[in-house]
């Protein structure tokens, strides 16, 4: 037998709550190339069943989409019914795993908002639709960031506006302790467990041999917001309009980018002086 056939998933069967898309999607391909069948649990059930004729055309299994919403106990017990699960089962499995799924499910959304505004925790944190300004027809979110005293606009994205939606109109609760020790797990779930190497010999402090997955924080989130729009080229007057950085000497040094990174930006820079 194959060392990976002692993992083997055949007729077993996952179910995997937010599998629709992103991480939750990305954790039912796992199981799903592991060979178990999967049932995917999500609020957006026409996605869900895009995603699970993905998994029967790809990789062969059987899937079972149910329209759930995780916040509700009484959407998550409809599920176990549909899902045929023996009630002896369902009694372990909502003991185990109702909060810890919430729980993952509150950081996966948690990150993403600050992925996609650019703010601290003490910032992102906080981000409720009555910060809401329209402008010219653009919504933004007009927010004082608690570390500066700064009131900044942020373009409002509609991943952000849906996730609010979700939540009554505001952002889940998560202390940040919390919330990191989640995003390492997702992130370990993700197979993000490559021991990165820095230009520098170390990643913000002595970290040489961890694990990328256990170096992942709230603030990687604003981080991958400054770097990813400085390698799409937007201007760095217009991403400090979003931090709150002070000076582009300062948001430079912000910006995690490694040495082929800055060689392609460079190249870009220098389009119009030399022949490439």
């Amino acid at each position: 037998m194959k060392a990976l056939e002692k993992f083997s998933l055949k007729d077993k069967v996952a179910f995997v709550t937010g599998g629709a898309r992103g991480i939750g999607k990305a954790v039912a391909t796992g199981f799903a190339q592991a060979g178990a069948n999967i049932v995917i649990a999500d609020l957006d059930e026409a996605e869900a069943i895009k995603t699970a004729k993905e998994l029967e055309t790809n990789e062969g299994i059987k899937t079972l989409v149910c329209k759930t919403d995780v916040t509700s106990v009484e959407s998550v017990n409809a599920i176990y019914d549909k899902a045929k699960i023996p009630k002896k089962r369902q009694k372990d499995i909502k003991r185990a795993s109702f909060r810890r799924v919430k729980a993952l499910n509150i950081a996966r959304d948690l990150f993403i908002v600050g992925c996609l505004t650019g703010q601290r925790y003490s910032d992102f944190s906080r981000i409720c639709t009555e910060m809401y300004k329209t402008i010219n027809g653009i919504v933004f979110i007009e927010i004082t960031q608690s570390k500066t005293g700064k009131t900044i606009l942020i373009p409002l994205d509609k991943r952000v506006d849906d996730i609010l939606k979700r939540y009554n109109g505001k952002v889940p609760s998560q202390c940040q302790l919390v919330l990191n020790r989640n995003l390492h797990y997702l992130a370990e779930i993700l197979g993000w467990t490559d021991v990165p190497f820095h230009d520098g010999g170390t990643i913000g402090g002595n970290h040489n041999g961890e694990r990328f997955c256990d170096l992942i924080s709230t603030h990687t989130a604003r981080r991958s917001f400054a770097t990813n729009a400085y390698a799409a080229n937007i201007p760095l007057a217009s991403i400090m309009a979003i931090t709150g950085h002070s000076t582009e000497q300062i948001l430079r040094r912000y910006l995690r980018l490694d040495r082929q990174e800055k060689a392609i930006i460079a190249a870009k820079d220098f389009a119009d002086v030399i022949q490439l």
